[in-house]
C-alpha cells in the first residue's frame, strides 16, 4: 500500500460591476413645480474578491491528514455622481443628494484563515480552523478578529461491536465549539468623529435668510460582535437508510451585541446610541427526520420532518450595570407618537411585549380606560405600570415535506407551524375607536375603523388603551406553504421533445387564532393591511 501526498494552490478572482441610472422628466404643464422637472441620478456598483489559497493532503498509516491556508480579499464600493436637479428646459437648480463631485463609499474585508482535517479509519474524525478577519467598519485598535472553530465526531457503526448489527446503517456523535463574528448592522465610518447637517426643521435665521446648522454625530468604537456556540449531535440511520436523522443540542453565547442603549444626559452629543451594549443566550434542540416509507420501482413515498425548540435571554443590555432604564423599547405601533410596545431587557426574552394589564367585567368584555396600578402607587404610570408580557419569537417550529411518485405522476407539499408566538394588532390598538375614526380622520377625507371597535366600544385613544395587553394575540399557525403536482408524458413529436406538465399552489392555507391578516408579520406588531397573494402556477415544459 503507498501513501501520496497531493498538495495543490488556486487563486479566485471575481468582479461584479452593477450601473444604474434614474430619470425623471415633469412637465411644467401638469405640475405644481414652477417650470417643471428634469433630473437624472446614476449609481455604480463594483464588488471584488480575491480568494486564495493552499492545500494540501497526505495518507499514512496514522491516518488521512488535511491541511489549507489561504487569504481573502473583499472590497465593496459604490460610486454616487454629482447630482444637479433642473428645469424642464434645462436650468440648473441645485444639488440633491451632497455638495462634492463623488460620493464613494466603500468598505473593505480582508481575512486569513486555516484549517486542518484529520481522519483516521474513517471512523475517528477530527478538525480545527481558524480566520483572521479584519473589517474597515471598525476603528484601526478593533478592526481585526480572531474566530477558531474545533470538531470531533466518533462513527460508532464503524466499531466491532456495530459493525454487523443489521439494523443500524448509520450512527455517529459529533460535539462541536466555534466563535464567529457579525459586522452588519453599523455604518461604513460610524467610527469617525464627523459632523452631520441639520434638517430644514432645524435651521438657524440671521437676517432673513435661514442658515442649515450642523450637529455632532455621536460615535463610539464599536468592535466585533461574537457568537461562541457548543453543539453535540446524533447522526442516525435504520432499515437500509430509509430512516434517518440528526438529534442535536445547541448552545449559542452572543456578546458585545450591536444596540441601541440610552445614555445620561451630557455623556455623549445624543442621548441613545448603537453601540456594543448586550450579551444574550440561545439555547435548543433540533430533530431532523427523513423517512423512506415506500421504496418500489414504480411507486416512492418519503417524509421530511423538522422540529425546533428553542429558548433565549437577554444577559446584558446596558453600558453600565447599575442602570435603571428598563430597557430597549422596539416595536413602534405606527402612531404619531412613535409608541413602542415590546422591550429588549436584561434577564427576559428577547422582543417581550411591554404592555398595561387590563381589567374586564364580568362577562369578559375590556373596560376602558381600566388597567391595574402594577407598582400600587395609586396612579398608572408608563414604565412603572407596564409589564413583559408573552413574546414575539417562537418558542417552537415544525417542518413537514412529504413527496410521492407513481410511475410518472409526482406530488408533494410542504408545511409549516409555529408555536408560542404572539402578536400585537397594532391595527385594532390604533384603529378600534368610536369618536372621529369611523366618520373622519381630521385629513379631510373618510376612513374605516377595524371592525374589533364593535367588541370594544373604545372611544378613546390613550396610551393605557393603545398599549393594553388586549391586543396581545395568540400568532402561534399552521401554513401550507406550497402543493405541486406534475406529470411526465415522456417523448412526444416522434420522440425527439420530452414532454413535462405541472401544477404549483403557493400559500394555500394558514390555521391560526390571529384575528389578523396575517400571523407572519415580521417584528411581532401589525400595522400592515396588505396579505400575501395566493399564487397558482401552471408549467408546460419541453426538453428537446
Amino acid at each position: 500500500m503507498g501513501y501520496d501526498a497531493q498538495q495543490g494552490s488556486e487563486t479566485v478572482l471575481v468582479t461584479d460591476s452593477a450601473r444604474s441610472q434614474y430619470m425623471n422628466f415633469t412637465d411644467p404643464n401638469t405640475s405644481k413645480q414652477k417650470g417643471g422637472l428634469r433630473d437624472t441620478d446614476k449609481e455604480r456598483k463594483l464588488n471584488t474578491l480575491m480568494e486564495f489559497y493552499l492545500n494540501y493532503v497526505k495518507e499514512t498509516k496514522a491516518g488521512r491528514f488535511d491541511l489549507m491556508a489561504g487569504y481573502s480579499y473583499q472590497n465593496f464600493k459604490t460610486t454616487n455622481p454629482y447630482r444637479y436637479t433642473y428645469t424642464y428646459d434645462g436650468t440648473r437648480r441645485q444639488i440633491l443628494n451632497n455638495q462634492f463631485e463623488y460620493n464613494i463609499p466603500e468598505n473593505t474585508m480582508l481575512a486569513y484563515y486555516g484549517r486542518f482535517n484529520y481522519s483516521y479509519k474513517g471512523k475517528y474524525l477530527f478538525t480545527a480552523s481558524v480566520r483572521r478577519d479584519a473589517s474597515s467598519k471598525f476603528a484601526e485598535k478593533y478592526r481585526w478578529g480572531t474566530f477558531p472553530s474545533f470538531a470531533a465526531a466518533w462513527r460508532i457503526k464503524d466499531e466491532t461491536f456495530l459493525k454487523n448489527a443489521k439494523a443500524i446503517d448509520e450512527l455517529k456523535i459529533r460535539v462541536g465549539y466555534g466563535i464567529t463574528g457579525q459586522q452588519e448592522g453599523i455604518g461604513l465610518y460610524d467610527y469617525l468623529p464627523r459632523y452631520t447637517v441639520g434638517s430644514n426643521q432645524a435651521m438657524y435665521q440671521f437676517g432673513d435668510i435661514f442658515y442649515n446648522t450642523l450637529s455632532p454625530a455621536a460615535y463610539f468604537d464599536r468592535k466585533w460582535e461574537q457568537t461562541n456556540m457548543t453543539n453535540v449531535a446524533v447522526d442516525f440511520g435504520f432499515a437500509k437508510n430509509r430512516i434517518t436523522g440528526t438529534l442535536e443540542y445547541y448552545n449559542r453565547k452572543t456578546k458585545d451585541l450591536f444596540n441601541y442603549t440610552d445614555l445620561p444626559g451630557g455623556a455623549n452629543f445624543q442621548s441613545r446610541v448603537f453601540v456594543n451594549a448586550g450579551d444574550m443566550k440561545n439555547e435548543g434542540v433540533e430533530l431532523t427526520l427523513n423517512l423512506g416509507i415506500i421504496r418500489k420501482k414504480d411507486m416512492t413515498f418519503d417524509v421530511s420532518f423538522n422540529s425546533n425548540y428553542n429558548k433565549n435571554t437577554i444577559t446584558r443590555l446596558e453600558l453600565s450595570e447599575n442602570s435603571t432604564n428598563p430597557g430597549n423599547k422596539i416595536g413602534g405601533i405606527g402612531d404619531v407618537a412613535d409608541t413602542r410596545v415590546a422591550i429588549n431587557s436584561t434577564g427576559y426574552t428577547r422582543g417581550a411585549f411591554f404592555v398595561y394589564k387590563q381589567i374586564y367585567d364580568k362577562v369578559g368584555k375590556p373596560i376602558e380606560g381600566l388597567v391595574e396600578d402594577i407598582n400600587r402607587d395609586g396612579s398608572v404610570n408608563t414604565d412603572k405600570d407596564q409589564y413583559r408580557y408573552k413574546q414575539i419569537d417562537p418558542i417552537m417550529f415544525f417542518g413537514f415535506s412529504p413527496s410521492f411518485t407513481y410511475k410518472n405522476f409526482s406530488a408533494g407539499f410542504t408545511m409549516r407551524a409555529s408555536y408560542g408566538n404572539y402578536m400585537f394588532n397594532a391595527r385594532n390598538a390604533r384603529t378600534a375607536n368610536l369618536p372621529s375614526v369611523i366618520i373622519n380622520t381630521g385629513s379631510g377625507f373618510l376612513a374605516n375603523t377595524s371592525t374589533n371597535v364593535l367588541a370594544t366600544y373604545f372611544k378613546n385613544t390613550n396610551e393605557q388603551s393603545r398599549l393594553s395587553d388586549y391586543y396581545v394575540e395568540n400568532a402561534s399557525f399552521i401554513r401550507m406553504d406550497n402543493i405541486n403536482f406534475g406529470y411526465n408524458f415522456g417523448k412526444v413529436f416522434n420522440k425527439t421533445t420530452n414532454l413535462r406538465v405541472g401544477a404549483n399552489v403557493q400559500n394555500v392555507f394558514v390555521i391560526t387564532k390571529y384575528s389578523g391578516l396575517d400571523p407572519e408579520v415580521f417584528g411581532g406588531v401589525d400595522n400592515t393591511i396588505s396579505i400575501r397573494p395566493r399564487v397558482f402556477v401552471l408549467s408546460l415544459n419541453l426538453d428537446f
